[in-house]
């Protein structure tokens, strides 16, 4: 199913307002009809100091915001959404390669949605999932 007209600027617009994705070096790296993916690239700046895992903090926000631009993605017409709660579960240390969070919808209602994100670690051409997040979202 086609995106709603004006969803890939809306989405980018949406993306670049995030101010600390830019400091992360995310990038939107897909979209699609309920699908959304970021990635980072691994700086060790990411990391909990002398670690080299990256910071929860760091996973959860990546994730909390593909999730979010997944159900932009079924909004028609394009709009805000503002994340209401979110639960993260780390499944394993994130170290080195790239951090990639696809989000998908769940389910868009009038005014609540639900969406998701799963987490990998890329590294050496293997994906290993890190993290998955869960969340719901008040619709403007």
């Amino acid at each position: 199913m086609p995106l709603p007209a004006g969803t890939d600027a809306f989405l980018e617009l949406a993306f670049a307002a995030q101010l600390p994705l830019a400091w992360m070096g995310a990038e939107l790296t897909e979209t699609g009809d309920g699908t959304v993916t970021i990635t980072v690239p691994f700086r060790d700046d990411l990391t909990t100091a002398g670690t080299g895992v990256v910071m929860g903090g760091i996973i959860a926000t990546i994730a909390d915001v593909a999730a979010g631009l997944s159900v932009i993605t079924r909004l028609d017409p394009p709009r805000p959404i503002t994340t209401l709660d979110f639960t993260s579960h780390q499944i394993t240390a994130a170290r080195g390669g790239q951090i990639v969070a696809v989000g998908q919808v769940e389910k868009v209602g009038r005014s609540f949605a639900v969406a998701g994100a799963d987490v990998f670690v890329v590294k050496d051409g293997e994906r290993q999932k890190c993290a998955r997040l869960t969340a719901t979202f008040a619709v403007a």
